[in-house]
């Protein structure tokens, strides 16, 4: 080989002329030098390469020659150019002696040269030694040109190359897959060792078990976690492909989403109810180390967008709402409970709830702490985003108030509540969370407390949560807060619909159709639909709260308005408004005076009830009145004359619908009271001129009305008036004597009264002349009885008087004996002063000021009684002297309580205590308040919830001095001695003392076997021998008091009972065996004994409490199985119940009997009331009973009574199942109507409508009910619609209103009727008012409605709307709507509409207006369910109906002056948005609904509730999917987007009206300012909150989806597809420039995926999308 051939080919770059024939210089010149580029270079093998970089040896160590330098390039290296570590090696490599033999040969860089350029070169340059240059150029060329088609070509990214293959799926064994978790749980192993391939079968719960087993660190749990949800997407797509359904992949992939966030929910739910299983403190560890990594992991899963957002918060919340029984059978349970919560009268009631089978719920109870902690933890996490969806606050605010609710009322009803597990700290730290952030929220917004759907259960615990708060809060908030709550009552209440679970108050014992031992009625299914739930401004409902004697919210609506406080000024006009709702004081004041003189409710007796009335108006309404102020003293005046005023209309009206007597006591009553005055009355009569006639030249309806004001001077309070006497001289014959009565009156006292407390007499000295009935001549205080009312009240001021005076000047010791008090109770009673009684006279015995009266315990036990028996009397009337913080007086109720524990803390030293005080102690430690809270000076005193403290515990905000005494007995004195009275334990007589009174009664102390065997029959083994000998010694006391009854002494018969409370009190923590042996001893009597001694000797047991009346009957009932002594037990039954007089029992125990079958029905009201339904329900007829026969009329009294108290159950239980002929007539007895006009057939109406009134109405609607059912049975349909339309017409041609029209009885007259029946009267009264309605639009804009009724035109605007209202809030069933009811109301709305929109100024019709639309909305509400799919129908092309609703709600007529109707509307509009939303979207959703991830279901795991998205109410108003936005209530769905988050795609339905709602719905917002905005606090703050940055900035789909990031196409081509797919190009052409081409970009959180493969994860720039392809193009 010549020289020039051997030279190296790479020199071609050197001149040849430059070559020297220096062998030496040669050989240097011909040494290899090239520089390393600036820039990193792509090599030609990359896959080799990325190989090489990869590869480590087995000591970890990277090899160090890896930089390459030039593509397709690796020059040779001598041992100079390597480092010195290397040196040797390659000397000792070249120094091979197989070089010598065989040659060198360079190993080749690449695998393949076969494309590269290497061969080709060297064969090309070594060929030739002329043209180097030339060949090396063309070279260049060529090579260029290769590398251009291979960057064009071969480095394309090709459609599936930016597929990013996960790695494969493979199946392992158990053993193998856990190996594999442990890996991926042990940060120490690389990724890629164990990346190469995924286990199969660890998905949806699997996967959060397998990962929060094995605590896998954070970042790896979410790359495996994106694993498998991309494998499952890519499975979703091949599926969606095959199927080939005409909904978008995107809907599926969304609906997939959802799926994957409901296996994490039910995951969390599973895991959080197992918290209450923890036993362990290592337990307790594990769990909550688990627990803290699940809420990591399911934060981080919602910071990557890795689960539908706003689904997720749904399922989260539904937690909550677990193990609530809100199912409509459950909340008239959980009503009667709120309703008495804290009222000693239920307290048996509720344990009968709690042990009946029926109601066994109840006890079952399980609010699981577990899933609320989690979820109020998960709350607080995601607090920010919850807070952006109004729809979600709602909910929340709903779940929050319910769980409120049922944490601090209902959890200690049940000892298997998990509640009971908690801490009360942590309890009440639980409680208060919930509070603060109810009270965040309504801060924030109060529209999300719109709340109907359990408004009746939860709107008293929003206003307790906001009453806690009052005190840290200004007044100014405080105001507005009180003015929000009154609007959300007002929204709330008319919202209330198609609810089974809003029942009416009145109705709340619907529970008790269910007891024990009670048959259901085939009939009742027909009620079932029959509930009356009555908003707060309903007379009937201030009626009903005057029948349960809850006058405490009534007192603020009795005063005169100048009383009111002083709004703020910036109390909004809604609020104020909203006043207007009440019913105004002088129909409020008329309806308590009408009510407490009405034949159709009961004084009980004494006039009690009356007494009451008028001791709450003088302490609760006029109290507040100043005592100096001037304008006070016109608003009292003003006040006493309008009770003038209606004492004038009473005397006018029907005189069968009063009873004049009551009418006596009340006018008495309010003037003993100073309510009203005799000469303000007398100068209003001689005013009227009645009395300027002589009794000749009167007419008819004159004479009986100057009757009825004779009559009520002659019983008027007064001796010596002038104008009185005239009166009563000129109209009376033979006049009238006060003075000669007067006397009389204090001859038979003085001697019957005065006498019997200064002569100590005892019962058995006097108890044949008071063993005489009441009614009968020879009573002693018969001549006091029948006296008038006005001398009945003189005597009794006079003989208090004398009483006190005679006391104190008593040279003896006065005995107070149980006759004497009972004596004395007697006459105060009979005189209708048991004010007085209670006031003065006991207060006057229990202080004993002069030490002149002496009394022992079974009197202080006697008087104890009474005051617990009259306490709702006592609580209303002032205390004698003392005075409270703020001026007024102090209750009679603390001066007793007081007085009674110092009394028995003086008898009990000296007495054995045998009486059941304890039942005393607990009743005053709940009427009195636990703590003192004295007001803060500023504060208002009004209180959120508007209940008057007469209705709450009684309140103690002072200390008093005792009387007469030399030191204070101070509250808390007081409350000490309480607390220890309450807590003592039973006293017991001593061995000697037993024996001594067995000795003192001639017992004989041998056992008689006969008894002895008795008192144990039937027993389960006594638990020790001294229970045994007790059981023995108890039968022999029984059999010896049973025989010696008759003839037995009242100290002997003491020390009988003394001696069985002895052995009760030993037997107390085994009362099944006290009671047991009882029990066995009345039924072997039951065959044996008298009947007449059997019925004494048990109410003697009853009235001493040696047994309770609940367990004799419950006894008797047991028994009635046997035939033989069914009659003796019925007998002992109805005498224990009813019968009221009782010639063999002295008259102190006969008190003492009716005060504890008092008690009895007060607290057994189940019991009592089915034992009296049984008894009428037996034989043929009603009125053969033994009941009626022998006990009309407490019977009768009885059924009046709970006619008007529990309708429902008077209709279910009796009249529904009694003969139709019984029930009939005896409605018509109960009503008062004479034989002639008995209604017997729905055309006998006409005759009585006018007499029916709001007190008569229950037994008006029961008997309307029964003559339906029968006449209409089975008729056609038509013949149904005509009778019904004539009885409609007869109803409202005979209208007759004694209060308002507005607010009648007539909007609950048809309410009872079967559910046919009353759709018939909806829909005909529908047809009168949208087809009858006048409209006038022209010169003055008007609307009315007449019609004649009984002589008069009547309006019936308000009437009808108070009909439609009334049947929107109690309606239980689904309404249809027809095609022609749509037409009438589109026609309505049309003319209503250009009504409101010509009116001008405000004038006289604009009430009328006001009805008109309140009825129009009032009809929607009723037909809401049924009436969207008409307008849909109907007018589904251009909405006509809901853009005249919209004019509607924009009309100045309701934007300004009708705020309330505005609202309402504006409520309206939202749900009939979402309503509509929902129909339109229907058939889409059910698409959606086939499930589209295999395997999901999977029953091993417990799932949570799902969401309802198939809701059969169609208007609800906590939707399901989003339908408003934290931009207002009115926003888009679409605009809840939040940037970077994956939200559930906006279904666009192309070519449906749905597409329009948005922009059709643009209402205007009631509130435009929250006024809550600068008292919003950071209560709520927490560290475990994530803040916005955090939501939206933190996660690695937040990074990757930077906005600032575009795509740059390469190919012009590509912004076709770009645009096919919808995405906006940037590209702005000018007329010289062109701007270059941007495109936006969003990567799915499952895309951005770690690549743990050898090879480069192209797709994390999702090029398809964009058409797009990456080059590594070197540097030119």
């Amino acid at each position: 080989m010549s020289k020039s051939r051997n030279r190296n080919s790479l020199l071609s770059s050197h001149n040849r002329s430059s070559y020297t024939n220096s062998a030496k210089d040669e050989l240097m010149a011909m040494k290899y030098v090239m520089n390393k580029p600036d820039l990193p270079l792509y090599p030609l093998n990359d896959a080799d390469s990325a190989i090489e970089s990869h590869s480590k040896d087995s000591s970890g160590v990277e090899p160090s020659d890896t930089n390459h330098t030039y593509p397709d390039y690796n020059p040779w290296k001598d041992h100079t150019h390597l480092p010195e570590d290397k040196k040797q090696q390659e000397l000792q490599r070249l120094s091979n002696p197989n070089f010598l033999n065989k040659g060198y040969f360079e190993t080749p860089i690449v695998s393949n040269e076969y494309y590269s350029a290497r061969n080709l070169i060297q064969a090309t340059i070594f060929s030739s030694t002329d043209n180097c240059n030339n060949v090396l150029k063309e070279l260049s060329q060529h090579l260029t040109n290769g590398y251009k088609t291979r960057n064009e070509v071969i480095n394309k990214i090709r459609a599936n190359s930016n597929n990013f293959k996960i790695p494969p799926r493979v199946t392992l064994t158990i053993t193998k897959k856990e190996s594999w978790l442990k890996d991926l749980a042990n940060p120490s192993i690389p990724l890629l060792k164990i990346s190469d391939k995924l286990p199969h079968g660890i998905r949806n719960k699997v996967l959060i078990e397998s990962v929060c087993n094995k605590g896998v660190p954070m970042t790896r749990a979410i790359w495996f976690t994106k694993c498998v949800l991309y494998g499952e997407l890519i499975t979703i797509r091949k599926k969606h492909q095959i199927r080939g359904s005409g909904v978008s992949t995107e809907d599926f992939e969304a609906h997939w989403l959802k799926e994957w966030t409901q296996q994490v929910s039910d995951y969390i739910y599973k895991y959080s109810k197992e918290m209450g299983n923890i036993s362990s403190q290592e337990k307790k560890t594990s769990y909550m180390n688990k627990l803290n990594y699940l809420l990591q992991y399911v934060q981080t899963l919602y910071v990557e967008c890795l689960l539908d957002k706003t689904f997720f918060l749904s399922l989260i919340l539904k937690f909550l709402k677990e193990g609530l029984p809100l199912q409509s059978k459950h909340i008239n349970e959980l009503m009667i409970y709120s309703r008495n919560e804290g009222d000693e009268s239920e307290d048996d009631e509720i344990n009968d709830l709690m042990l009946d089978e029926n109601h066994k719920w109840i006890t079952e109870l399980d609010l699981n702490y577990g899933l609320r902690l989690v979820c109020l933890t998960m709350m607080k996490i995601f607090w920010n985003d919850i807070l952006k969806f109004d729809y979600l606050c709602k909910e929340v605010s709903e779940l929050l108030l319910l769980n409120h609710y049922f944490i601090s009322k209902i959890s200690f009803l049940n000892n298997k509540t998990n509640f009971r597990n908690l801490s009360d700290g942590l309890n009440q730290k639980l409680l208060a969370l919930i509070s603060d952030h109810v009270t965040f929220l309504f801060e924030l917004n109060t529209n999300v407390f719109i709340l109907p759907n359990f408004w009746v259960l939860i709107n008293s615990t929003l206003y307790k949560i906001l009453k806690d708060g009052e005190k840290g809060r200004s007044n100014q908030e405080n105001e507005e807060i009180q003015g929000q709550l009154e609007l959300i009552k007002y929204r709330n209440e008319s919202l209330v619909l198609n609810m089974r679970q809003s029942t009416s108050l009145a109705n709340s014992m619907t529970k008790l159709s269910s007891l024990p031992g009670q048959q259901s009625n085939a009939e009742v299914e027909e009620s079932d639909h029959t509930f009356i739930n009555r908003s707060s401004n309903d007379i009937l409902r201030f009626i009903q709260q005057l029948d349960g004697l809850k006058l405490g919210a009534l007192a603020e609506i009795l005063r005169p308005e100048g009383t009111y406080r002083t709004e703020s000024n910036e109390l909004s006009q809604l609020s104020a408004s909203l006043k207007s709702t009440l019913p105004s004081w002088r129909i409020g004041l008329s309806i308590i005076i009408h009510w407490s003189v009405s034949s159709y409710r009961c004084m009980r007796k004494s006039s009690e009830n009356i007494l009451i009335i008028c001791n709450f108006l003088k302490r609760q309404v006029l109290q507040s009145f100043s005592k100096t102020s001037k304008s006070s003293i016109n608003l009292k005046i003003e006040f006493e004359n309008e009770i003038l005023e209606i004492i004038y209309s009473i005397v006018e009206s029907e005189p069968s619908t009063i009873i004049n007597y009551n009418l006596y006591v009340l006018i008495n009553e309010l003037y003993q009271l100073k309510i009203i005055t005799i000469s303000s009355y007398l100068r209003k009569l001689i005013a009227s001129g009645i009395f300027y006639l002589t009794p000749e030249d009167v007419t008819s309806g004159q004479n009986q009305l100057a009757q009825m004001h004779l009559n009520i001077l002659q019983n008027l309070p007064v001796l010596n008036n002038r104008q009185c006497d005239s009166i009563l001289k000129k109209w009376i014959p033979n006049g009238f004597n006060f003075k000669e009565k007067f006397e009389m009156g204090k001859n038979v006292l003085e001697k019957e009264i005065l006498g019997l407390v200064s002569s100590n007499t005892k019962d058995s000295e006097n108890m044949a002349s008071y063993k005489v009935n009441i009614d009968s001549p020879d009573y002693p205080l018969h001549y006091i009885k029948d006296l008038n009312v006005g001398l009945k009240f003189l005597l009794v001021n006079w003989v208090t008087n004398e009483l006190k005076s005679n006391v104190t000047k008593s040279p003896k010791l006065v005995h107070i004996t149980p006759f004497t008090i009972t004596s004395l109770y007697n006459f105060y009673s009979l005189c209708d002063n048991l004010t007085v009684f209670f006031k003065v006279l006991i207060k006057f015995i229990l202080k004993n000021d002069s030490g002149m009266i002496i009394f022992y315990m079974d009197s202080l036990y006697l008087v104890a009684r009474l005051v617990l028996r009259h306490f709702k009397l006592i609580k209303f009337m002032g205390g004698t002297g003392s005075t409270v913080t703020n001026g007024s007086e102090s209750s009679s109720a603390y001066e007793l309580f007081k007085l009674i524990v110092l009394n028995y803390k003086d008898q009990s030293t000296r007495e054995f205590d045998y009486f059941k005080f304890e039942g005393i102690w607990n009743f005053i430690d709940n009427a009195i308040e636990k703590k003192q809270i004295e007001p803060e000076l500023g504060k208002p005193k009004r209180q959120l919830d508007g209940d008057n403290e007469t209705d709450s515990p009684l309140k103690i905000t002072s200390d008093t001095k005792q009387d007469g005494k030399s030191f204070e007995y101070s509250y808390t004195n007081f409350k000490e001695d309480l607390d220890r009275l309450t807590t003592a334990t039973s006293n017991y007589l001593s061995d000697q003392e037993v024996l001594d009174i067995l000795d003192t009664l001639h017992l004989e102390t041998e056992l008689d076997k006969h008894h002895d065997s008795l008192a144990t029959d039937g027993l389960t083994s006594p638990s020790n021998d001294e229970h045994l000998h007790e059981a023995q010694l108890l039968n022999r006391v029984l059999d010896y008091y049973f025989k010696h009854l008759p003839e037995l002494s009242e100290e002997n018969e003491s020390l009988i009972v003394k001696i069985m409370a002895n052995i009760q009190n030993k037997l107390r923590y085994d009362e099944t065996l006290f009671r047991t042996c009882i029990q066995n001893f009345i039924s072997l009597l039951l065959s044996l004994a008298d009947s007449d001694h059997l019925i004494l000797f048990v109410k003697k047991l009853c009235l001493f409490e040696l047994v309770n009346i609940k367990d004799i009957i419950n006894f008797f009932q047991d028994t009635n199985e046997d035939t033989a002594n069914d009659k003796i037990a019925e007998e002992i039954t109805y005498k224990l119940l009813l019968e009221e007089k009782n010639e063999d029992m002295p008259c102190s125990q006969l008190l003492l009997l009716n005060l504890v079958r008092d008690t009895f029905k007060f607290r057994n009201t189940s019991t009592h009331t089915f034992t009296i339904l049984k008894g009428l329900r037996v034989g043929d007829s009603i009125f053969s009973t033994i009941l009626f026969v022998l006990y009309k009329e407490p019977t009768l009294s009885f059924l009046n009574h709970l006619a008007v108290t529990n309708t429902k159950l008077f209709l279910d239980e009796l009249i529904l199942k009694i003969p139709t002929k019984d029930s009939i007539e005896l409605l018509n007895i109960l009503l008062g109507w004479k034989e002639s006009q008995y209604v017997q057939t729905l055309g006998d109406f006409s005759k009585v409508v006018s007499r029916i009134e709001e007190f008569n109405l229950p037994l008006a609607q029961v008997l309307l009910r029964r003559i339906c059912s029968q006449e209409l049975f089975e008729l056609p349909k038509s013949e149904i619609q005509f009778r019904m339309k004539t009885l409609v017409e007869s109803f409202v041609g005979n209208l007759h209103f004694d209060f308002t029209s507005r607010n009648s009885y007539f909007g609950e007259l048809f309410n009872y009727l079967i559910w046919d029946h009353k759709v018939c009267v909806l829909n005909i009264l529908e047809d009168l008012v949208l087809l009858n309605t006048n409209f006038v639009t022209e010169s003055s804009p008007r609307i009315s409605l007449l019609v004649k009724s009984s002589g008069d035109e009547i309006n019936l605007l308000p009437v009808l709307n108070d009909f439609f209202k009334k049947f929107s809030t109690s309606s239980t069933n689904v309404v249809g709507s027809s095609g022609g009811l749509f037409q009438n109301l589109q026609n309505f709305l049309t003319k209503l509409v250009e009504v409101t929109l010509s009116i001008g100024s405000k004038d006289n019709e604009h009430e009328n207006i006001s009805n008109a639309v309140s009825i129009l909305l009032r009809i929607l509400i009723i037909h809401k369910a049924t009436l969207t799919k008409k307008i849909v129908s109907q007018d589904g092309e251009h909405f006509l109906f809901i853009k005249n609703l919209i004019k509607l709600l924009k009309s100045t007529f309701l934007q300004h002056g009708n705020e309330k109707l505005c609202i309402l509307l504006y409520d309206l509009l939202l749900l009939l948005k979402t309503s509509l939303t929902e129909v339109l979207t229907l058939n889409l959703e059910l698409d959606l609904s086939e499930g589209t991830s295999p395997g999901f279901n999977m029953g091993s795991i417990e799932e949570t509730p799902k969401v309802d998205t198939n809701n059969d109410q169609e208007w609800n108003v906590t939707p399901t999917a989003p339908a408003t936005t934290p931009g207002g209530l009115l926003a888009t769905p679409n605009a809840t987007a939040t940037p970077g988050v994956v939200a559930t795609p906006v279904i666009n339905l192309q070519g449906n009206p749905s597409a329009h709602l948005s922009s059709i719905f643009n209402l205007p917002e009631p509130v435009q300012q929250n006024p809550f905005k600068e008292y919003l606090n950071s209560k709520i703050d927490s560290v475990l909150t994530l803040d916005e940055f955090e939501l939206q900035r933190s996660g690695d789909i937040h990074v990757a989806n930077e906005s600032n990031l575009a795509l740059v196409p390469t190919n012009q081509d590509s912004s076709s597809l770009s645009n096919a797919l919808g995405i906006l190009s940037n590209s702005v052409r000018s007329s010289n420039v062109k701007v270059q081409s941007y495109y936006p970009y969003k990567l799915r959180s499952f895309e951005i995926l770690e690549d743990s493969s050898q090879g480069l994860n192209d797709s994390c720039i999702n090029l398809q999308l964009f058409d797009a392809y990456t080059t590594r193009e070197n540097p030119p």
